[in-house]
């Protein structure tokens, strides 16, 4: 959204002019909205003129659809966009809030429509086979993190690849209930991931990040499920100290148990199941 604005750029009041001169108005007008008077009476004078500054960008967030790409770019670090596939119409739905202005800005079309609102809504799910969900590389950070949230869609299958790219430093990714996509789900450059229910893909699932698995979560991806670690910001999430000297660990399919091949102890099988108190299991 772009708005114009105006200042007064000269204002100026003569004093003692000489009391025989008569008074008399000028108008002028720029555009159909701004009219400027000046007024010229016998003992002073003023003028003002306006003047257009350069055209500012409400923060709100874009949206584009190219080709069968949805692509949501947010505009502040405070908004918070929330994703769902609804099961009333089969259709999906965005939300916008948190920052001093919430409206979706970009072109209704194809089914896709909400521009001037908060409400972003894709009723041809056809015509979407890929969203894209990025922020602007001109955000200042500071004044709250940026959010997007994946809503319970209950059994319903969204048809498509989802990426999401944030700012690393002030940014999260949250999802409850279940989210069921067709294609895969790729989440990096943020600060924190928390899944709270079931993310099912029939393409790979990727994570870049600090991310915390809470609840029943169950991750299940046709493909594979990666996790890329923060590694400029570790955390001990619980230690147990073997017998020998660690030379490599590989974990169980299942994420239960460590195998670490301990030198001249041999293999060791260290349940891990519970992170924060890992014991030995054989």
């Amino acid at each position: 959204m772009i708005s114009a604005l105006f200042r007064l750029s000269r204002f100026r009041r003569i004093f003692r002019r000489p009391a025989t001169r008569r008074g008399y108005r000028r108008w002028g007008s720029i555009g159909p909205e701004i009219r400027i008077e000046a007024l010229d009476r016998g003992d002073s004078w003023a003028s003002c003129q306006l003047e257009p500054l350069e055209q500012r960008k409400v923060l709100d967030a874009d949206f584009n659809l190219t080709g069968t790409t949805l692509t949501i770019t947010i505009d502040d670090e405070s908004q918070f966009v929330s994703f769902v596939s609804l099961s009333s119409d089969g259709s999906y739905q965005f939300e916008l809030a948190g920052a001093i202005s919430n409206d979706f800005n970009g072109t209704d079309g194809s089914g896709v429509t909400g521009n001037g609102t908060s409400t972003l809504t894709v009723a041809n799910t056809a015509t979407v086979t890929e969203l894209v969900i990025n922020q602007s590389a001109a955000v200042a950070l500071g004044g709250g993190p940026t959010e997007v949230e994946f809503l319970d869609a209950g059994d319903n299958v969204a048809q498509l690849d989802v990426s999401v790219s944030l700012n690393a430093s002030f940014s999260v990714v949250t999802q409850t209930g279940n989210l069921t996509l067709t294609g895969g789900l790729n989440i990096t450059n943020v600060q924190s991931i928390t899944l709270n229910g079931n993310v099912t893909t029939s393409g790979n699932q990727a994570y870049q990040a600090n991310a915390s698995l809470a609840g029943d979560a169950v991750l299940t991806a046709s493909e594979a499920t990666t996790f890329v670690p923060n590694y400029a910001s570790p955390t001990l999430a619980g230690n147990l100290a073997t017998s020998g000297s660690a030379y490599g660990v590989t974990l169980s399919s299942d994420g239960g148990y460590a195998f670490v091949a301990d030198g001249l102890s041999g293999l060791q099988i260290i349940d891990v199941s519970n992170v924060a108190s890992p014991t030995l299991a054989g």
